[in-house]
């Protein structure tokens, strides 16, 4: 699943096709001029597909939301995606309005999603602690000078990085 570096979190697709069986509606989506995704754990890529201009994602689908969202796993990474049309999804079971939304069908995973995959992979600032500053400067200084391991920093760096986290 490749992402366009000029494109948003959420990439739009006319079309998500989605599961084994499928690739002749995929196929007939892109001949009338649609974008389309087909996502099959166990697709094969060949001329046709290619030819069709069919961006074939071999992942699993973890959420399709009535909206038309699309969450795919493939490889360990997760993609959002706003689908125009959705191919192939079981249709969510009718929600009554005393069931929390996180309760739903619809919103279920329908696969195992690890965690780390759901991570976002942006950088972001934490609260700086200036005691925790200065320990980083003076173990900083004392690798440099050949006084500790390496290993010291790095270690301390993850520990600090843990205890900002948790104070912020």
């Amino acid at each position: 699943m490749t992402q366009r570096s000029d494109s948003s979190a959420t990439r739009h697709i006319d079309v998500i096709v989605i599961g084994s069986g499928r690739r002749a509606d995929a196929l007939a989506a892109a001949r009338s001029g649609k974008q389309v995704m087909l996502v099959d754990p166990r697709a094969a890529i060949d001329d046709e597909l290619r030819d069709a201009g069919i961006e074939v994602v071999r992942g699993e689908v973890w959420i399709v939301e009535p909206s038309g969202r699309v969450g795919v796993l493939e490889g360990g990474r997760t993609a959002l995606v706003d689908a125009g049309e959705v191919v192939g999804a079981a249709s969510p079971a009718a929600s009554t309005a005393d069931v929390p939304a996180w309760e739903r069908p619809e919103h279920a995973l329908r696969v195992p999603v690890p965690i780390s995959a759901l991570a976002t992979e942006e950088r972001r600032a934490v609260p700086s602690v200036p005691a925790i500053d200065r320990a980083r400067q003076r173990i900083e200084r004392d690798v440099g000078a050949g006084l500790l391991s390496p290993f010291v920093l790095s270690r301390f760096r993850r520990r600090a990085e843990e205890l900002q986290f948790s104070l912020g």
